[in-house]
Formats: structure tokens, sequence, C-alpha cells
């Protein structure tokens, strides 16, 4: 048998035939499913072997890897007197975040714990939660356990055990105990989560901390961008040109601030005028209604981009706000009183952030852009259909919502559309639907079997 390498990648310099691979991956099994003592009185028995036979460096290894599965055994906790294999799952959340702690228990022993973190959960139930960890974890081949305890009762509980018992060959129990030493389980790994989803929060908190005193210090900033707003344009050959403004507030953007702009007075393809008009309506009307503004304005482009914003913010008694552009070539930073941009550390958490700001703002003003020109194309099309006018075209965008709800809709809901006549409704569909061509009519006659066809005014055979 030709040896193979180990397949540690690292820090292993020895040799393994596929044999003694395939021994230590049922090694491995046996310990996580709770079967250790098992193994290690086998592995007892080989060094003992090896040291009768006198190899007495295999027999060492075997000593060595003895005293560390009893090392390990020592530190697990039997949590139950029973001969029992469980997994126990607790959940703990705050605000939007929420952690779910695994117990693994086998032979009545914790053989391991793992938290698994859920964010944007807010208005989720705890059972909610349980349920979408259920079918994240044990969708990826893990065999659940005969007995699962919960903090919660699941949404459609039996459908889930009917599932979990095809994954795993077996009948799977699921519980949310309320009294006793199950319960007692169950809030052990409720307060393993609270605490590791104090520690996640805690450092998710740290690390937003440092990008923005690196992003304070790198731009040099009166104070933390708190909250950077980021803009953009996009058009096509000069049509349909729109803006749009995207907001990262808190470490994270904010979707629910997002703004879009339909520019109204630049005609042609003019990035830089139709970037004044954005921001002059956008801040304009900030200080009409005393809403919020931002610690930092972002401007997807270079020099001269950011040339207009600064112009903008000047007339408007805000020059106060800093700003600064970000150019996509060289991801270069460009800022209002320095010549030279600056060129931030690839790998810096500061240049990632903005960044992500900037490519979101693009991607913002380009599906917007997309959708106008749908909606261009379709009521160009609208046009085109005899006894479809403007005002009927504003009819059928007005009532079904969409260019898209207009051409998949049916003759009955077209019908049913103010100064929609059944007749026009059925031209309408027809348009976006027409028959498919027929094909054409064969020249030849053709017969099966090889059969003739039968002479006019006799009898066929």
């Amino acid at each position: 048998m030709r040896p193979r390498r180990c397949a540690k990648r690292s820090g292993c310099t020895g040799w393994e035939t596929r044999e003694g691979y395939a021994q230590t991956v049922q090694d491995v099994m046996h310990f996580l499913e709770g079967r250790d003592e098992e193994l290690a009185r086998r592995l007892t028995k080989e060094m003992e072997e090896a040291a009768g036979e006198l190899k007495f460096e295999r027999a060492s290894v075997l000593r060595d890897q003895i005293q560390s599965l009893n090392k390990v055994r020592e530190r697990q906790k039997i949590i139950s007197t029973d001969d029992v294999d469980q997994d126990v799952v607790g959940v703990v959340r705050q605000g939007s975040d929420a952690c779910v702690e695994l117990f693994f228990v086998r032979k009545g022993r914790l053989v391991g714990q793992e938290p698994f973190f859920f964010d944007r959960v807010a208005g989720w139930s705890d059972g909610e939660i349980l349920s979408a960890f259920v079918r994240q974890f044990y969708g990826k081949t893990v065999p659940p356990a005969p007995e699962i305890l919960l903090s919660e009762e699941l949404p459609e509980a039996e459908l889930t055990a009917e599932w979990l018992a095809t994954l795993g060959g077996r009948r799977v129990q699921m519980h949310a105990p309320q009294r006793g030493a199950k319960r007692e389980f169950v809030a052990m790994a409720e307060a393993n989560a609270a605490i590791a989803l104090q520690n996640r929060l805690l450092s998710r908190d740290n690390r937003q901390q440092l990008v923005l005193e690196e992003l304070q210090r790198a731009l040099g900033l009166p104070g933390l961008p708190n909250r950077i707003e980021g803009y953009d344009i996009s058009n096509i050959q000069g049509t349909e040109q729109v803006g749009s403004m995207v907001v990262w507030e808190n470490g994270g953007l904010k979707k629910d601030d997002y703004k879009r702009f339909k520019i109204r007075t630049v005609a042609g393809a003019d990035d830089f005028a139709s970037m004044g008009e954005v921001l002059t309506r956008r801040f304009a009307k900030a200080l009409e209604q005393g809403s919020v503004l931002p610690d930092l304005v972002l401007i997807d482009g270079g020099r001269g981009q950011l040339n207009v914003a600064l112009k903008v913010l000047q007339d408007l008694g805000l020059d106060y706000i800093p700003a600064v552009g970000l150019a996509k070539q060289a991801e270069e930073v460009y800022q209002a009183d320095s010549l030279h941009p600056l060129v931030l550390d690839p790998t810096s958490p500061s240049l990632h952030t903005l960044q992500r700001i900037r490519d979101e703002a693009h991607r913002f003003a380009i599906t917007y852009h997309k959708k106008l020109r749908a909606k261009r194309t379709i009521q160009s099309v609208l046009d085109t259909i005899p006894g479809v006018g403007p005002a009927i075209r504003t009819s059928l965008l007005k009532t079904l919502g969409s260019a898209r709800r207009v051409r998949d809709t049916s003759v009955a809901e077209l019908a049913a559309v103010p100064k929609v006549t059944p007749k026009l409704a059925q031209r309408i569909f027809d348009h976006f639907h027409p028959p498919p061509p027929r094909e054409p009519q064969s020249t030849t006659d053709c017969y099966n079997d090889g059969s003739l066809p039968a002479q006019e005014g006799g009898d066929s055979t």
C-alpha cells in the first residue's frame, strides 16, 4: 500500500495510509457521537499491543492520544444521569438581533456547544427564529438527535418533526419543556446564548467605533461620521437621467432613508449639472423641513463631481458639512482642501466602508434608471396600439400599477380598467400575445405503413 500524505495542511510532515485515515475519521465520529469510552478502550488496547510488540514510538503516540482524550472528557459536563442523546436549543434576543445556542448532548454528556447569530429579526417570534435555525442547521446534512429540546414550540412543529425524521432515518421528538430537568437544560443554553449575543454586540459596536474613528482621522473630519450620505447619477446616452441618495448610519445601510431623483432641469448627458440639481433639491428641502443632515457627503466621482457638491453646499450655507469624492478607477479619495487625492490602504476598513456606500449609491441609481427605461419602453409600445391614446395609457398604468402588469394581465382584467372597452382590451392583449405562426402545409400526402390512398370510386384495402 503506497502511503498518502495526511490531509492536514499545516504542521504535519507524516504519512498516512488510506486505512489509517479512514480509522481517524471513524474515531472522530465516535467522539462526536459521545462514544468516547469505546474509543478510549480501543486506544488503550492498541497501546498495550504496540508496547508488547516493542513498537514504542507508536505506543507513545497512542498514550498521548489517550491523555488528550481524557482531558477533554474531564472538561465535558455531565448534564444528565440518563444515557440519552439530545440537542438542546435556546434562543435569546436583543433588539433586532438574536442568538441561538446549541448544546450537543451525547450519552448524557455535553460534548459540544455552538452559538448561531441572526440579525434583522425584529417582529419575529422566538418560535419563528428557532424554526429558521432548525431548517438551516439540519438542512446541511447534520443528523438530528432523537430528542430536541427547544425554548419555544415551533410553528408547524409536526411537519418539521416529519422532515427531521426523514433526515435522521428515525423518529425525532421535539419538546419545549416548561419545568423540570429538561427545562433547566434549555435555560443553560439560553444563558450561554445571552452571553454570546452580548459579546457579539459589544464586539460589533467596538468595530463600528473603530471604523468611525479611522474615517475621522483619515479624512480629517471635525467629528465622527455617524451618518454618511452617498450620491450618484445614472444615464445612458443622455436619456432617463436619475440620481440616487443612500444612507449609511451607525454602522449599516439605512434603506428607509434612501431617496431617488428624476432629473428635471438638465437636457442631455451632463453628470455635473445633474449632480448639482440632485444635491440642491435634497439640501434645500432639508433646510425647509428641518430634517436630519449628514456628517459626511460622499460623491461617486472625482474632482469635478466633488467641486459641484462643494458649490451647492456653499450656496446653501452648508459648507460646514464635509464632502469627499471617491473615484472608481484608482479608488482615490478627493477632498476639498487638498490638491492631491488621498490613497487609503486597500485593506483599510474605512476605505471598504466608503466603497460599500459608493457602490450602493451606484446600484440604487442603476435600478431606478432601468425601471424608468422599461416604463418608457412599454409606454411607447402602448402608443403603437390603435385606440390607445395618452388618456387610456395613463389609465392602464394607474390602474394596473406597472408596465409589466399591462403586458401580463388577462383580457378580463384589461376590460375592467376605466376607459378600456372589451374590444380594446382584446386588442391590447393580442398585441402582447400574438398567436404562434402556422406551420406551412405539406404539398404531398403522407401514409402510414407504406399504404396507398384509395382510388376514387373504388374500395380501399
